[in-house]
């Protein structure tokens, strides 16, 4: 038995000596509480998170009162920790003046869960017509107001945590391998990391494999979207890089501009635009990084207002068949779903 304050050396988990967490086994704490502020503020900010008829709700700064957000790992174990409070101005255009108030949703914590969390309507005066206002924003703003943080905490649990966590194993396993003495070992060790590592990674090295130029096998996806939109703003939401970053959480550069070389999901697709007709049509070249060289799918979306919402008419061609699922899947998942969830424009799924 071990001396008392000692411990059995064989039980004890040592540092390695080149500072290698491996599999996230030793505890770590994360303060992910700047990565949600830049999300809660692309997510709620100075946007039109209502409109119908001759009423229009337009968020403006938001205001985070406190926030704490943690990720603890342990042996691969993610534990969340997060107690926020945030209040957002709002403004209301009412056939043609304006009233203000403010969102407050008090406590945000870990330990509600993920329940609806409480969100309190306020307005700055104690008008009829103010009282009416705030009781329509009620009912039709505090489910989407619910809904962005329910994004937020999926976005921040599934995948800001595991991205960071893996970036963190890699640079570490990457340090190991620059220490190493051996050439061969060397070798041996990146290959494996590489193999291992991120799928778009993976998707690289498939591409260059198959780069077979226009030989590539192809398929045409076709989609009816149904979104309960203003068609002036479904179609500025589809070519604003603020509004594209904020439903995506990634980096986007676009503007609604012919010819203009875009780039959306940090770079991950990117393409020009062709053609656009305001409030009808846009049409643009669309690759995923991963695809052969010098190949690009064309995306043509044509929008028709019918008397219960916008159908947007989507078409995609030139897609590699080995990525035609995935393809398919985000833009249903990441774009137009989100869209629909961050804007309140409609249920989710194709129509």
């Amino acid at each position: 038995m071990a001396k008392f304050g000692e411990g059995d050396p064989r039980w004890v988990v040592s540092d390695r000596s080149d500072g290698t967490n491996v599999n996230n086994w030793h505890w770590k704490e994360i303060d992910c509480s700047g990565w949600s502020k830049d999300c809660l503020n692309r997510l709620f900010a100075n946007q039109i998170i209502f409109q119908q008829q001759d009423i229009s709700v337009q968020t403006k700064d938001l205001e985070i009162v406190s926030i704490e957000v943690t990720l603890n790992n342990r042996k691969g174990k993610q534990i969340w920790l997060y107690e926020v409070e945030l209040k957002l101005p709002w403004t209301v255009n009412f056939n043609g003046s304006n009233i203000d108030g403010k969102f407050h949703l008090p406590y945000i914590a870990d330990e509600n869960g993920d329940t609806s969390h409480e969100v309190k309507v306020n307005t700055d005066i104690d008008s009829k017509e103010a009282q009416i206002l705030k009781e329509i924003i009620r009912v039709q703003c505090i489910s989407i107001i619910q809904q962005k943080i329910a994004l937020w905490l999926k976005t921040l649990r599934e995948e800001y945590g595991p991205k960071y966590l893996l970036q963190s194993q890699s640079t570490n396993s990457n340090s190991s391998i620059r220490n190493s003495t051996s050439n061969s070992q060397s070798n041996n060790n990146n290959n494996s990391i590489n193999s291992g590592s991120s799928n778009s990674q993976q998707s690289n090295t498939s591409s260059n494999n198959n780069n077979s130029g226009s030989s590539t096998p192809v398929k045409t996806l076709k989609m009816d979207v149904k979104f309960l939109a203003p068609l002036n703003e479904l179609f500025h939401t589809l070519l604003d890089a603020q509004r594209i970053s904020a439903f995506t959480q990634s980096q986007s550069i676009i503007k609604p501009e012919k010819n203009f070389e875009y780039s959306l999901l940090s770079g991950a697709i990117t393409g020009r635009i062709l053609d656009i007709e305001p409030n009808s049509k846009i049409i643009k070249t669309w690759r995923f990084s991963s695809w052969p060289t010098g190949h690009f799918s064309q995306v043509t979306m044509n929008f028709v207002q019918e008397s219960n919402g916008i159908t947007l008419k989507f078409e995609q061609t030139n897609i590699p068949i080995e990525d035609f699922e995935r393809t398919k899947s985000g833009w249903s998942n990441n774009f137009f779903d989100r869209i629909k969830m961050i804007f309140g424009w409609g249920n989710f799924g194709i129509a």
